[in-house]
């Protein structure tokens, strides 16, 4: 489901353990930006759905950013660790995987009708009837 490879090149086989050292060792580096270990906090917390077994690494990596100098990576890391706290199919729940949107249908919903034919760009949106108010 990765990438494509190269001719004769044999599929690459990475363990939940790998992964998470991975995630860790990007969150953590010294030159790293801020947005960098938000992703990180992320992605710790998808993969603790997914990797069961490393649960218990992945709230010390997220527990870790709780009194980060960052904000917005200190109030994630929060977040976070109080879904931990949270019954196990309660969270499983919570980060389970989200149907694409169906742009078409969700527009419909709002009132707004979805343009077709000559639009200036892909997925454009015809904009809701305005009236003026005296």
């Amino acid at each position: 489901a990765g990438g494509a490879l190269l001719d004769g090149e044999p599929p690459l086989v990475v363990g939940e353990r790998e992964v998470v050292d991975l995630v860790a060792a990007c969150m953590f580096k010294k030159q790293v930006e801020a947005g960098v270990r938000e992703v990180g906090l992320t992605a710790a917390m998808k993969l603790t759905a997914r990797f069961p077994a490393q649960v218990p690494r992945l709230q010390v990596l997220i527990g870790k950013s709780l009194h980060s100098a960052a904000l917005e990576a200190q109030s994630r890391s929060a977040e976070f660790t109080r879904v931990f706290a949270l019954e196990a199919g309660v969270r499983a729940q919570l980060l389970e995987r989200m149907p694409a949107l169906d742009e078409t249908e969700y527009l419909s919903h709002l009132g707004i009708e979805a343009r077709t034919g000559n639009s200036s760009a892909p997925g454009a949106v015809a904009a809701p009837a305005t009236t003026a108010v005296v």
